[in-house]
């Protein structure tokens, strides 16, 4: 595997951050399941105010 220079960490950093920032302001609507895992444990309590187990899609 290739070893990132600084400004490419800092540039992923960056769009973590941002990605990160979407979620938990509520613009990108992702699986509560994939949103955990990208934002983190430490951060991902502010996600249950978008969780409702009775709002799920009827199939």
């Amino acid at each position: 595997m290739e070893r990132l220079t600084r400004e490419e960490r800092a540039a992923l950093m960056r769009r973590q951050y941002r990605y990160m920032d979407m979620i938990l302001k509520g613009n990108l609507h992702l699986p509560p399941e994939k949103a955990w895992k990208l934002i983190g444990p430490d951060r991902a309590y502010h996600l249950y105010r978008f969780y409702n187990p009775e709002k799920k899609k009827k199939r």
